[in-house]
């Protein structure tokens, strides 16, 4: 029995909308309707929706804009929008979620002049955004509108105005058409791990604006009057599997015999900080559903991206070459443990100021114990994609920071390197995106700059300082600053982190490789029992 409006009075083993679905108008619009938009931000929104009056769930709709493929509109199309969200953890029973805020999805590839009609609608208050990093068409070393992107270059024509590609000029293009119908602007919510996301989305949207119409004032009005606020998400959502979809659908699963095409699993955990700088159109009470909404997230963001997503990556890069295939397996490993904990007690703590009342300690703690979670799944492939854009906010930030408060730190005695751990990351990066398969073909890798990677990889010269080179050279990710200039510091102990890494060739020599690493580490305090 498939999941859908018709079936829910079958099935009595999900729980209640409490909520008019039928009431329900568009007042929010998602673009990138993923897996973990729809495991986290769509449920906030329903579980505020559970909580509002009638007539203000009313005006929160959500329609999922799906910018290429497919693949999700015929997924929850025939379920009328509906989804199950099933949080697992170790040791206790998933727990189900039944959202009904989700109106419908569509792709905005086939029909773009109608998604643009959609957002130019007054009914339309929010865009929300999960379009991943590469998804903004920016550099992420500059936070720069990239004018040589070929969907950039599309939307700049006017002859693609009514048919634009990206998501920036998809805003742009209908934040134009509303500002000529005299309708309010909407709300531009990223919700991507972005540095100062919504900052960020402003200049890009200001950049392309100012790039369609140079003569005009509209980059102005949208700099000025369209609200970009700045957001952290957390919420650890792996990708969902055939046979998690079958387990589930199974007369003693969780669903008791319906079958939930457009499942997503989760982590219990989920965090949500919005800054609180919405227009005059409004926005949900997310906070009756346990958002933070706060008048800055920039220590909130810097505090999950250095210490969550540092984490994350360099368990996935390190952990793939170990041959690790989850997170979880990756975190059994004592070395690995103790590596991530070297990383944020040694590299990350010292040069970040968390947020009020937050004990980054007990958060860090908390990170690693989610880590763990055996019944995610995890994959460190899934993780380790699109590196290129990942790294500079969650490696390299750190790495700058933390050399800037050594240069301003005292001259002492010691012989102790600034960056202890952040060396071998981005080295196990460096070594991940450049592997040969065993014909000496470059091991394909899902990141916007796989092409330079596979000719950084099969180059006539395998010298592991060469690579090295070329790679912190790569300006898309290290930008122009002083960072992959550095060599005592920075570049040097990558290249021989690099070196370590492709002599090692083998999981199981890279293993010990890492193992006597981590053991020339001081203890982590993070792992201490009892901790």
């Amino acid at each position: 029995m498939r999941l859908s409006e018709a079936t829910l009075a079958e099935a009595p083993a999900l729980p209640a909308i409490e909520y008019a679905r039928g009431d329900l108008r568009p007042g929010i619009v998602h673009l990138g309707l993923g897996a973990f938009f729809r495991a986290h931000g769509l449920v906030y929104t329903h579980r505020a929706l559970s909580h509002a009056p009638a007539d203000e769930a009313a005006k929160w709709g959500v329609v999922g804009v799906s910018m290429r493929s497919a693949t999700m509109a015929e997924m929850i199309g025939p379920q009328d929008g509906l989804y199950t969200v099933h949080e697992r953890a170790t040791g206790a029973d998933p727990v189900v979620v039944l959202v009904g805020c989700l109106l419908r999805c569509v792709v905005h590839a086939r029909a773009p002049s109608a998604v643009l009609d959609l957002l130019a609608s007054a009914d339309v208050r929010i865009v929300s955004l999960t379009v991943t990093e590469k998804g903004y068409c920016y550099d992420p070393a500059s936070r720069a509108l990239d004018l040589a992107n070929v969907d950039v270059i599309h939307d700049l024509d006017p002859a693609n105005a009514r048919a634009p590609r990206s998501a920036v000029g998809l805003l742009v293009l209908a934040l134009r058409a509303r500002r000529a119908a005299g309708v309010p602007p909407f709300t531009c919510l990223s919700c991507d791990n972005l540095p100062h996301n919504g900052r960020t989305l402003r200049g890009l949207c200001v950049a392309f604006a100012r790039a369609l119409e140079p003569a005009s004032d509209l980059a102005r009005w949208i700099g000025e009057l369209v609200p970009f606020p700045c957001t952290m998400v957390d919420c650890i959502v792996p990708a969902v599997q055939p046979a998690d979809v079958d387990a589930a659908a199974a007369p003693d699963g969780p669903l008791r015999g319906v079958r939930d095409e457009a499942m997503v699993m989760c982590e219990p955990f989920r965090q949500w900080a919005v800054e609180d700088a919405f227009g005059p159109l409004g926005r949900p009470p997310w906070e009756l559903a346990g958002a933070q909404l706060v008048a800055d997230v920039a220590q909130h963001e810097a505090l999950k991206l250095r210490v969550l997503n540092a984490c994350h990556s360099t368990l996935a890069y390190v952990g793939t070459l170990c041959g690790f295939e989850t997170i979880a397996h990756a975190m059994r490993e004592p070395a690995l443990a103790k590596l991530v904990a070297a990383l944020v007690e040694l590299d990350v703590l010292p040069a970040l100021e968390p947020p009020a009342g937050v004990d980054v300690h007990e958060y860090a703690r908390s990170t690693f114990s989610r880590f763990r979670n055996e019944l995610l799944g995890h994959r460190t492939e899934q993780i380790a994609m699109d590196g290129s854009q990942k790294l500079p906010q969650r490696l390299l930030a750190t790495a700058r920071a933390r050399l800037a408060r050594a240069d301003a730190e005292p001259c002492t005695a010691s012989a102790e390197p600034a960056l202890r751990v952040l060396p071998l990351a981005v080295g196990a990066w460096m070594a991940h995106s450049t592997r040969l398969d065993a014909d000496g073909q470059h091991v394909p890798v899902r990141d916007p700059l796989a092409s330079k990677f596979a000719a950084i990889a099969t180059a006539s010269t395998r010298e592991p300082r060469t690579i090295a080179a070329r790679m912190l050279a790569l300006r898309e990710v290290f930008g122009d600053d002083a960072l992959a200039a550095d060599d005592t510091r920075f570049a040097r102990p990558v290249a021989q982190q690099l070196a370590a890494l492709m002599e090692a060739r083998t999981p199981e020599r890279v293993l010990a490789h890492v193992r006597a690493f981590a053991d020339a580490l001081p203890d982590a305090t993070l792992l201490a029992p009892g901790a």
